[in-house]
């Protein structure tokens, strides 16, 4: 399951569409005769005491996965990049046409971003293998940047030259709120969110290293 919501609105919020709907779905599956499996999509930092609400209700349905059901996987990726990522999709048009850079907090938060190819490479081990099944897969890629290392690195790759500027992340909170109540909804608090915890693996569960597989540069 990759389904995820990135913001609450009228009628739609993360305990209905994000936990009770996993809960759902895993109990389908415990009911159906097949010897079915779940592979779940999460996210580095998922943490029940997290700040957030969103990765709160991410973390519940993991320990509920874990508790209900003895045939799944949970897939834990770092920022995945790929021709058609949303992070991509917004960070390029601005790098392209836009002189200023915003870095939200101070851009030094880490990230350790991965190519969906090489999530697709591990997704297609693990389903041949069940020995691998109730594992908890944390994918990254194999270089660290910070979000101002990682933007320099695509300004080059361009040609171009730009200069960045920084906004506090209680500002870019209060932008975000203004912001999601509009139809110019550039960034939810949620995304934000990523921008101001370092996203980077943990060294405390499997990863590429477990499945021979060694993530591109």
């Amino acid at each position: 399951n990759l389904k995820t919501i990135w913001q609450e609105k009228k009628g739609i919020s993360y305990e209905k569409h994000i936990f009770n709907f996993n809960v759902e779905l895993i109990d389908l599956i415990n009911q159906s005769k097949r010897h079915s499996f779940f592979v779940f999509f999460s996210g580095l930092g998922t943490d029940i005491d997290s700040s957030s609400p969103r990765i709160r209700s991410i973390a519940k349905v993991e320990n509920y996965i874990s508790n209900n059901l003895k045939k799944f996987l949970i897939i834990r990726p770092s920022i995945v990049i790929g021709s058609e990522c949303q992070f991509l999709q917004k960070l390029l048009p601005a790098i392209k046409y836009s002189y200023f850079i915003p870095l939200f907090g101070t851009g030094e938060a880490k990230i350790q971003p991965v190519l969906v190819d090489d999530i697709a490479k591990a997704v297609q081990v693990l389903l041949k293998d069940d020995k691998k099944y109730g594992n908890i897969y944390e994918l990254t890629g194999s270089e660290i940047f910070n979000y101002k290392s990682f933007y320099q690195l695509i300004i080059k790759t361009l040609g171009l030259k730009r200069r960045f500027f920084t906004i506090p992340f209680r500002l870019s909170i209060i932008g975000a709120n203004i912001l999601e109540k509009t139809p110019f909804n550039l960034i939810t608090k949620e995304q934000l969110v990523l921008f101001n915890n370092d996203n980077i693996s943990s060294g405390k569960h499997r990863n590429f290293s477990n499945l021979d597989i060694l993530p591109s540069n």
